[in-house]
């Protein structure tokens, strides 16, 4: 029987393209929250497992962020198992599985990892997740804690993605030959917020005399979404895909 329908008749195709969504998150959540590279995570995979070939590349890493992978492997599964625990020790966790991991000493230096990284572990149990949790998860019998709804964005993240938000209103101006003044009233139109309070909030991050709180970028997520769909023209962005579309931009 074919994976495919094996997956069909016993958990059913919507559980499986549920659990692949879900394996999406997961790894932009790797990448964003840990403030990490396709070719960094690649980099940790492999110091994760110097023993065996149960390598990530970097083609595998993006299938798996945008959901284009149908079809992963037990060395696919094993290689993230692995570097998830190696996370969860990273952020201090005391499971059974991460204290019995053997001892390759300190994790490298470059990519250097946030005082407490992120790690996909069960919603009940706590445990962090190992290749036979990513599997369930993979088909969609499990999904992580945190990433039913995860609006979490530190300070830190806040002030990169702030960063962000203005390099794109700026380089819109330039491309459209207008003085960031004149860029903002246009802009503010598809910003959609009434509020003078969040307006001028916004043209200070654009002008880079402020920046937002983790707090704050979670409200704005919804219409910084349509400020973005109005400046690129693809219409209003969801905001659960606000951070990745910040992330994809081009940096000055």
């Amino acid at each position: 029987m074919a994976r495919a329908d094996y997956v069909g008749s016993e958990y059913g195709l919507d559980r499986l393209t549920a659990g692949i969504q879900t394996t999406s998150k997961a790894i932009r959540m790797l990448l964003y929250r840990n403030d990490l590279t396709h070719d960094e995570l690649v980099k940790l995979s492999r110091w994760c497992n110097p023993w065996g070939e149960t390598w990530l590349s970097t083609s595998q890493v993006s299938y798996l962020r945008t959901a284009g992978l149908k079809k992963a492997g037990p060395q696919t599964l094993d290689a993230l198992g692995q570097l998830n625990l190696r996370l969860a020790k990273a952020a201090g966790d005391k499971s059974p599985l991460v204290l019995g991991l053997p001892d390759f000493g300190p994790m490298p230096s470059s990519p250097r990892l946030p005082d407490e990284p992120f790690f996909l572990k069960h919603s009940e149990s706590k445990e962090p997740l190992d290749a036979g949790g990513l599997y369930m998860m993979w088909l969609g019998r499990l999904v992580p804690e945190g990433l039913e709804a995860d609006g979490h964005i530190s300070d830190m993240e806040a002030r990169k993605l702030s960063a962000v938000i203005s390099s794109i209103v700026q380089g819109w101006a330039r491309d459209k030959n207008l003085t960031i003044g004149q860029a903002m009233d246009k802009a503010l139109a598809f910003y959609e917020v009434d509020e003078k309070r969040r307006q001028n909030r916004l043209k200070a991050v654009v002008v880079g005399f402020e920046v937002f709180t983790g707090e704050e970028l979670s409200e704005e997520l919804a219409d910084l979404g349509k400020l973005l769909g109005g400046l690129d023209g693809s219409g209003p962005i969801a905001a659960s895909d606000v951070r990745e579309r910040l992330y994809r931009s081009p940096k000055d």
